[in-house]
């Protein structure tokens, strides 16, 4: 499995960092993740597969080992 990145600064801020970063927050605010929620992460990291992001890429690891 990859490092498990930081998601710096500025990606925080602005972009597709600031909107993962929302994403995977509202996601999880009460604690546990559902499918639904899973789907949104997914539909978000096919629709931004050009980010340049390293959290973006463990993300998407992380979710194929789930699906496998």
């Amino acid at each position: 499995m990859a490092k498990r990145p930081i998601i710096a600064k500025a990606d925080r801020e602005s972009g597709p960092g600031a909107e993962l970063l929302a994403l995977c927050q509202r996601i999880t605010e009460h604690g546990k993740l559902t499918e639904e929620g899973i789907k949104e992460l997914i539909r978000w990291l096919r629709n931004n597969k050009a980010v340049n992001l390293p959290a973006k890429d463990y993300l998407t690891e992380i979710l194929s080992q789930i699906a496998a």
